[in-house]
């Protein structure tokens, strides 16, 4: 029996999953964005930040640990304190990673041990992953090649003030770091610091292991080019990711010995995953805009999109020997129902989103209640543009890393030229 809501929703009550990807659908674009761009997370797009984590777990081996055992700071509350520091070091030289609103304020940035803003949470979220891949931490602890290079930069005359400092704002919650202060009242620290973030070893270092393979290096590298040339009129429409993607292929089909070259089988598998992906969402997110209406009468307001929708699943599923993760495999049912027609296909989206929701231990955004579509959350976006993606198929969502890999490597490149 579906009740219906007598005062405002109550959040603590309605459990539905407003947050992102409630299809799933990041680990199925994620599997090929793995092949072509191994070891960076989207997130990832500062070359300080991956420096940044470094210098932190260098920090806090070098300053709470013995024998493996922390002293007297958690490596957690090190690391929210640390990057704190390090984000207002980085805010100097306009360089920081997150915090941008915290420090456009006008007030002194100041941290402490429990502090929640991206400002001191947003390297520990996103980066440290990265680092993990890339094999400069391991097993949560700084691996020996980044370690020596840091310490042959790090002045140990920055020990001690800097070690008093964490441990009394680590101890005491309501004790409040002040980057800036400690920054200027510590000439070692700050030639410390300058030093890990230029340093020749550690941009050399960072540019053999983050990207992976000498293919996958080399696509990166194209990333990195292509993004910088205009791109044609007629193709502004497609958006960015297709673009670079079409442009990446076209690349690699006129390149008689590219060392990219073996990743152009990858490119052709993004195309076939990525318009059944975005497909997919447009699809849902309409059916999030027909709260109370009959599943059948939906599927009529379809009914102009069956061909495109088919087309691109039957795509889409010539991809099930390569996707081998659970989602990709479930999301071939829906893939399968297509064949069947838009409203089969419509049901089995909202199967899909249910099973998703389930895992999650959510409600449901939509569901069929009989023949009848109850919704609790209705999407952003507006129908016309819903239906204009569904036509076309563009713009592209998912990133598939790429556009990433080729703002990081030209960092990377850069910094290697000093």
């Amino acid at each position: 029996m579906n009740l219906p809501f007598f005062t405002a929703r109550d959040p603590d009550l309605l459990r539905a999953d407003t947050g992102r990807d409630p299809l799933g659908l990041l680990p199925v674009w994620a599997e090929l964005g793995r092949r072509l761009v191994p070891i960076i997370a989207g997130p990832v797009t500062r070359l300080d930040g991956i420096k940044a984590v470094l210098v932190i777990h260098f920090v806090h081996a070098r300053l709470f640990e013995r024998d493996g055992a922390a002293e007297g700071v958690s490596f957690r509350r090190c690391f929210r304190l640390m990057e704190g520091l390090l984000e207002a070091y980085l805010h100097e030289n306009v360089r920081h990673c997150f915090g941008t609103r915290r420090f456009a304020s006008g007030t002194e940035f100041t941290v402490r041990r429990d502090d929640s803003s991206t400002a001191v949470n947003g390297l520990y979220q996103y980066y440290r992953g990265t680092c993990g891949r890339a094999g400069l931490i391991n097993n949560g602890m700084l691996s020996p090649e980044p370690s020596d290079v840091l310490a042959a930069e790090w002045d140990k005359g920055a020990d001690k003030a800097l070690r008093s400092e964490l441990l009394a704002c680590a101890k005491d919650g309501r004790r409040t770091l002040h980057p800036r202060t400690l920054l200027d009242a510590e000439p070692l620290l700050r030639r410390s610091l300058d030093n890990c973030f230029e340093s020749a070893a550690l941009n050399t270092l960072l540019f053999d292991r983050l990207f992976g393979k000498e293919h996958h290096s080399a696509l990166a590298r194209h990333c990195s080019t292509l993004r910088k040339e205009p791109i044609a009129e007629d193709h502004e429409r497609y958006g960015p990711v297709r673009n670079l993607v079409e442009r990446l292929s076209a690349t690699l089909a006129t390149a008689d010995a590219d060392a990219a070259q073996p990743l152009a089988g990858q490119l052709e598998y993004v195309r076939l995953c990525e318009p059944f992906l975005v497909t997919v969402q447009d699809s849902f997110d309409y059916l999030l805009r027909s709260s109370a209406t009959r599943i059948g009468t939906v599927a009529a307001d379809l009914a102009a999109f069956s061909t495109p929708i088919r087309e691109r699943a039957q795509d889409f599923l010539k991809l099930e020997d390569v996707m081998k993760n659970p989602r990709s495999q479930q999301l071939m049912a829906v893939a399968r129902a297509a064949n069947e027609g838009v409203s089969p296909f419509l049901q089995e989206v909202l199967a899909h989103h249910s099973t998703v929701a389930v895992e999650r231990g959510r409600d449901p955004m939509a569901r069929l209640e009989g023949s009848l579509v109850l919704v609790l959350t209705a999407p952003d976006r507006s129908t016309g543009a819903i239906l204009k993606r569904l036509e076309n198929g563009f713009p592209w969502d998912n990133g598939y890393y790429l556009s990433t890999a080729g703002t990081l490597y030209a960092q990377a490149q850069k910094a290697c030229r000093g």
